[in-house]
C-alpha cells in the first residue's frame, strides 16, 4: 500500500487530469505512480512526459528488445545497447560503447539518450520509497 494518497485525476485541474490519464492510459501500467506524483503538479507537468516511438509499427515496439527485429536498424541496436549498460551498471559504461555512440551521435545527443534513458531508475526508486504497489498488468 503506498505510503502517499492516490489522487484520481477526477481530483485534479482538467489540465493536470489530462496528463494522468494519457501517462496512465498510453505510456503503461503507470496509474499508481502518477496518481501519487499527482501531489506535485510540477511534477506532473515537467517528469512525465508520454513517450511515444516515431516510426515503429506496434509489433516492432512489443518486440522491441529482439535481436531479430526487422524494423530497427544499426543505430535503434546501439540506442538500445546503451540503454541497457546505462540502466544496468550506469557506472562502468564500456569506452567501446561510447566511441560507437560518438560516432553516430554528437555528445549533446548522447547527453539527451541518457537523460531520457535515466529517470527509469528515478521513477522505480521514487516507487520503492513510497511504497506504490505495481498494477495487476505489470505484474502479468
Amino acid at each position: 500500500m503506498a505510503r502517499m494518497r492516490s489522487i484520481p485525476s477526477e481530483e485534479l485541474a482538467a489540465d493536470l487530469a489530462t496528463i494522468c490519464e494519457e501517462f496512465a492510459g498510453a505510456y503503461g501500467p503507470f496509474r499508481n505512480q502518477v496518481a501519487v506524483i499527482a501531489h506535485v503538479p510540477a511534477a506532473l507537468r515537467h517528469l512525465m512526459p508520454v513517450l511515444t516511438a516515431e516510426g515503429l509499427s506496434a509489433e516492432a515496439v512489443e518486440r522491441l528488445l529482439a535481436p531479430d527485429n526487422p524494423e530497427l536498424d544499426a543505430t535503434d541496436r546501439l540506442v538500445i545497447d546503451y540503454a541497457r549498460v546505462a540502466w544496468e551498471t550506469p557506472n562502468r559504461v564500456p569506452a567501446k560503447l561510447f566511441t560507437a555512440l560518438r560516432a553516430v551521435f554528437s555528445e549533446a545527443q548522447i547527453v539527451e539518450l541518457t537523460l531520457r534513458i535515466t529517470p527509469c531508475g528515478f521513477f522505480n526508486r521514487v516507487n520503492d520509497a513510497l511504497g506504490i504497489e505495481d498494477e495487476e498488468e505489470a505484474l502479468a
